[in-house]
């Protein structure tokens, strides 16, 4: 089952745009791709589409962005059984 955001299907595709937005010069685009990223944090999987890129992502900055935002992820969700399940520790 995949995660839905806005009435489309949440993928690596969408998180991998995300981080790249929030890489870039333009501040609206930063601002724009942190609320969204922050938005699917709650959605199954999030975690480890983060891993998938941070080990696999298209561009050295893609990874950086993904591993830094799963380190923060799992950092501030570890004891938070809503946002992550056991099988996802």
């Amino acid at each position: 089952m995949e995660a839905v955001v806005d009435d489309a299907p949440l993928d690596q595709e969408h998180i991998a745009k995300w981080l790249k937005d929030t890489t870039g010069p333009q501040q609206s685009a930063v601002q724009a791709a942190t609320v969204r990223l922050e938005a699917v944090q709650t959605v199954q999987k999030f975690g480890l589409f983060l891993l998938m890129l941070s080990a696999g992502g298209q561009e050295k900055g893609q990874r950086i962005a993904a591993a830094t935002s799963l380190k923060n992820f799992v950092k501030k969700n570890w004891n938070d059984e809503t946002i992550m399940s056991l099988d996802e520790r």
